[in-house]
């Protein structure tokens, strides 16, 4: 009997620590590749009008852009191009915007015009003219937020690299210092940062305490790792740079809630209870980056990863890729709510996963990059949609595999100019805007064997421009 009774003593000491180890392991690649693809896939599908250059949108960018450099989907990057080309590759406010949420967009813009191989200056040419007025002057006190560090530090830093002219990255470091300890707004006691000068004490949460907003601290953190991505090993200011970094990170560690997401109120869990999943995905991918770069210590910050990965993918994400939880637009910590997206936390998310692909086990698949590259109005009842692949005949013809939306009927399929391109004959279409999804479609390759791709394919095309 008591021979039995340790037998089952062991047993149960092996399957616990076995569930253990499971609970403290991160997804495959291909897990969490496919958490990535439906958020941003849904995303794209329901915002087909590309948006804006102002700074929420363009983190979105900044998030699509990181994942297209991992998993090359040539679908991704034009949607990006698409957005660029939308907004003239310009800034909002202009080529002399100080203002560093003007700026944001220049990362996008920067980091399409390296990956061209013949080099197209008409892409960066508003962001040089807003980054040299900067780095070119006396002045070191635009930064009065710390929001700005994100979307301000990683476009001052690309120049420099490129340009290898100091001056860029002395300048970013003078207006980082500003809003640092001139502002005085980073605690370094407690290793996190207030917004901005208005939240410093006496300001504080409605318990008493000092108000370190989580989104806040996200894109400091965030700047510091996309700085850190680029800037030599003998730059004169790296040492501060990781030493902050790596402060911030050990602050956030002992800060996450159990559920692995982070409270809008870093200092106060009882301000605003329930996750928020901004803030959580910039920790994500900054404390991942840590990891994967030896600044922070694999084992010590692992279990950390393990749980915020699972909030983000499998609470803040849902099963038709809306990604919840997302703190709305603000200056300090407020409720989230399942039901509430923001562009920027897609942003966040993507970059949070993208990271987190290069630390786990596995092969990436290759991107099918099979998508609607461009819908043409011929007439009221004819448009011609052409892919970035040839289409089987089965599939490509079956008028239920396509969406037009206002519930306008389509009544025939019939290919077009060549294997890529189809006609779709429908009912009258008065002027508007529609939305045409393609899903379940088949490509063809390899002697015309399909492989199917599970996806709704968006596009859109105004019918204003008719003739």
């Amino acid at each position: 009997m008591s021979r039995n009774y340790n037998k089952i003593s062991i047993y149960l000491l092996v399957v616990l620590f076995t569930c253990n180890l499971k609970a403290q392991q991160l997804p495959s690649k291909s897990e969490i590749l496919s958490k990535l693809k439906l958020g941003n896939e849904y995303w794209m599908s329901v915002n087909p009008g590309y948006g804006n250059n102002q700074w929420a949108r363009s983190v979105y960018y900044i998030g699509n852009t990181e994942f297209y450099k991992i998993y090359p989907n040539d679908m991704y990057k034009q949607y990006t191009e698409n957005w660029c080309k939308l907004n003239n590759w310009s800034l909002n406010g202009g080529t002399q915007a100080r203002n560093a949420d003007n700026q944001t967009c220049g990362q996008v813009y920067f980091d399409l015009y390296m990956m061209d191989s013949i080099k197209q200056d008409a892409k960066i040419v508003a962001i040089t003219s807003s980054i040299n007025n900067m780095a070119n002057s006396n002045i070191s006190t635009d930064w009065w937020w710390i929001d700005a560090l994100f979307i301000a530090m990683p476009v001052f830093t690309r120049f420099g690299i490129q340009s290898a002219d100091t001056v860029y990255l002395n300048r970013m470091h003078q207006l980082y210092k500003h809003t640092k300890d001139s502002l005085a707004l980073y605690n370094y006691s407690k290793g996190l940062w207030y917004r901005d000068a208005s939240f410093k004490p006496p300001y504080s949460t409605k318990n008493g305490e000092d108000s370190f907003w989580s989104r806040g601290n996200g894109w400091v953190i965030a700047a510091h790792a996309r700085v850190l991505e680029l800037l030599p090993a003998n730059n004169p200011h790296r040492n501060e740079y990781v030493q902050t970094f790596q402060q911030m990170a050990a602050a956030l560690k002992i800060r996450q809630r159990s559920d692995g997401f982070w409270n809008p109120s870093l200092e106060d869990p009882n301000e605003f209870s329930g996750p928020e999943t901004s803030g959580t995905a910039f920790f994500t991918f900054t404390i991942a980056w840590g990891v994967n770069n030896h600044l922070l210590d694999s084992a010590e910050y692992h279990p950390t990863l393990v749980k915020a990965w699972d909030a983000l993918s499998n609470t803040a994400l849902q099963s038709n890729g809306f990604l919840g939880y997302v703190q709305g637009v603000g200056a300090s910590p407020a409720q989230a709510y399942a039901n509430v997206t923001q562009d920027f936390g897609v942003g966040a998310f993507l970059l949070a996963g993208s990271e987190l692909l290069k630390m786990t086990k596995g092969e990436l698949p290759e991107p099918g990059n099979f998508y609607i590259k461009s819908v043409n109005v011929i007439d009221k009842t004819h448009l011609s949609i052409y892919f970035s692949k040839p289409t089987d005949t089965t599939t490509a013809f079956q008028t239920e595999n396509y969406v037009l939306s206002n519930e306008i009927s389509i009544l025939r399929i019939t290919k077009g100019a060549n294997d890529s391109t189809l006609l779709i004959n429908c009912l009258e279409l008065d002027l508007g805007k529609y939305q045409l999804s393609a899903r379940w479609l088949h490509r063809c390759h390899n002697n015309c064997r399909s492989s199917r791709e599970k996806r709704t394919i968006p596009t859109e095309k105004r019918i204003e421009e008719l003739a």
